[in-house]
């Protein structure tokens, strides 16, 4: 079985290496972890991660950080202890906790259910009582200085006790917990835990000590009891009005074998008014083991361990299958190192061989299944002609582009003016006719121009004809001329053109060059540093030859 530290992308966690993955929530997700030290040296341990993405946010962080340190000083049998406090190499937050191989509370009531049966009334007395003892103790935490914590648990509910293969009952996640060192406190009007599971103090936003945490306790003693839900309904409003308001019915009305005194107990837990509660968890637990003793209801030794085994499903039989697996395959890892030599801690990513895929690859999750494929050949890296080649062509291609785009930009840019403009008459000038071009037409004769004569302005006389043999070529006839169009408008002379452009073309060009050495530069000094090849001849190797 391949740890799930040794996915890929999966982050590390110090001497810690990640087994399988057991749950997740809107926070953070709970693995299977193994803490390796000298000498073979292994324990099995929960690590719970804070989610990625709430890693930049301070409130969800400094929540964390008081959850890791109010567990801390939480000594007891019956809460799960908190070892350490780290954070992953991709910056989040774990902690690192006793590993509960055995099923919650709801999942044992539920499987139940389904089989038809209720959990026995000596089984489920003892499973509260041994959650009324670990919440005492969490009641009565100190800091290592002795100073009271005064703990108030604010989310006792069915979820949050787990109850191990051995029959020992755990209090667990206490991320939502009151206490005097906690760096972060409740807003007004927030509200923190389970509404089915509040106490009527809670519902009316009133301070909270706690007997809060005995009226939910007793709640869960009644569902226990019943295998029905107390305050469920639809709505917050509505489990708010139950809470408040609504007659709680006695546990023996559904229940009929369970004993009166047992009921009579559960029912002072359930009292509104907090003074006519128990005073604490403790009392709470006596009442309800003297109460067991006078009804004869005290469950065996090893009784809640066999029906927790009988009752916890595919998930505990998941969870035990999966250690075995991991157990086996760091038996196998350490028969494979050399003698007096420890087998390297998998707790990050690591560099293996090729190999073929084997049945162990396959690692399976709460909700699907990841394959992990053998690692392949990665392609070698190009070599430095073709880098060059590229990266010229790519300098070019900007050149251009810019000298283009600054070109393009400049309004004084314009085509010299090869010919002077036409000066200005002061006559309009006379309308053209044009012609149209005959098929075929023949090379027209150029006639001379006439020069002014003195004769022109004399009266005009009678010329002679010429003779018919000096007559003029006889021109081939012409269409009649369409209808004259006028001419447009003239256009103003453009204006010569400036040296300015001419100096920013230099510019330009200038600019051009030194991108084009500076990317050619670049590209033969950094871009073989993505390729850390030492079997190419052209990659640099700091210290190398």
């Amino acid at each position: 079985m391949t740890p799930a530290s040794d996915l890929p992308g999966e982050p590390s966690y110090g001497r810690y290496e990640t087994l399988f993955r057991i749950a997740a929530g809107g926070m953070a997700e709970v693995y299977a972890a193994r803490a390796r030290g000298e000498a073979g040296f292994e324990k099995l341990v929960a690590l719970k991660r804070m989610l990625p993405h709430l890693s930049s946010d301070e409130r969800f962080v400094a929540m964390f950080m008081d959850e890791g340190r109010l567990a801390a000083n939480i000594s007891s049998p019956h809460v799960v202890s908190t070892l350490d406090l780290g954070r992953a190499s991709d910056g989040s937050l774990y902690l690192v906790m006793e590993l509960v191989v055995g099923v919650t509370l709801t999942t044992l009531v539920r499987n139940a259910l389904r089989a038809g049966e209720k959990i026995p009334i000596d089984v489920a007395v003892e499973l509260i009582a041994q959650a009324a003892h670990g919440l005492h103790d969490a009641h009565e935490a100190t800091t290592p200085y002795g100073e009271p914590l005064h703990v108030v648990h604010r989310d006792v509910s069915p979820q949050n006790i787990l109850i191990g293969a051995d029959g020992r009952v755990r209090i667990t996640d206490f991320g939502v917990a009151r206490a005097t060192q906690r760096s972060t406190q409740t807003t007004t009007g927030e509200i923190k835990g389970k509404l089915a599971y509040f106490s009527p103090e809670q519902c009316a936003n009133s301070p909270l000590d706690r007997r809060s945490d005995v009226f939910s306790l007793a709640t869960v003693a009644w569902e226990t009891l019943t295998g029905d839900r107390l305050f469920f309904a639809d709505n917050p409003m509505a489990i708010f009005e139950r809470v408040s308001k609504m007659p709680i019915p006695d546990a023996s009305s559904l229940r009929p074998e369970v004993p009166a005194p047992i009921a009579a107990v559960i029912a002072r837990g359930l009292a509104r008014d907090r003074d006519a509660r128990f005073a604490s968890a403790g009392d709470f637990e006596r009442a309800l083991r003297d109460a067991a003793r006078a009804c004869d209801v005290v469950a065996p030794s090893g009784e809640v361990s066999r029906f927790v085994r009988a009752h916890g499903g595919d998930s505990l039989a998941k969870m035990e299958a999966r250690i075995r697996a991991s157990h086996a395959t760091s038996e196998a890892g350490r028969a494979s190192a050399p003698p007096g030599e420890t087998p390297p801690s998998h707790s990050g990513m690591v560099a293996r061989g090729a190999r073929t895929a084997t049945p162990e690859d396959v690692v399976l999750h709460e909700q699907h299944t990841v394959v992990t494929p053998p690692p392949v050949e990665m392609p070698r890296p190009p070599r430095r002609a073709s880098i060059a080649i590229w990266a010229l062509a790519i300098a070019a291609a900007a050149g251009i582009g810019a000298w283009l785009a600054i070109a393009q930009r400049d309004p004084m840019v314009a085509t010299p003016i090869t010919t002077p403009p036409p000066a200005p008459s002061a006559e309009p000038p006379a309308p053209t006719i044009p012609t149209i071009a005959e098929p075929t037409p023949e090379p027209a004769v150029a006639e001379p121009p006439l020069a002014p004569s003195p004769e022109l302005a004399a009266p005009a006389t009678p010329r002679p004809r010429a003779p018919a043999s000096a007559a003029a070529p006889i021109r081939p006839p012409r269409r009649p001329p369409r209808r004259a169009r006028p001419s447009p408008l003239p256009r103003p002379p453009r204006r010569p053109a400036s040296p300015l452009p001419r100096r920013r073309r230099a510019l330009a060009a200038v600019a051009c060059s030194r991108s084009i050495s500076s990317i050619v530069t670049w590209a033969v000094t950094e871009i073989p540093r993505f390729f850390p090849d030492k079997e190419n001849p052209w990659v640099h190797v700091p210290g190398g030859t």
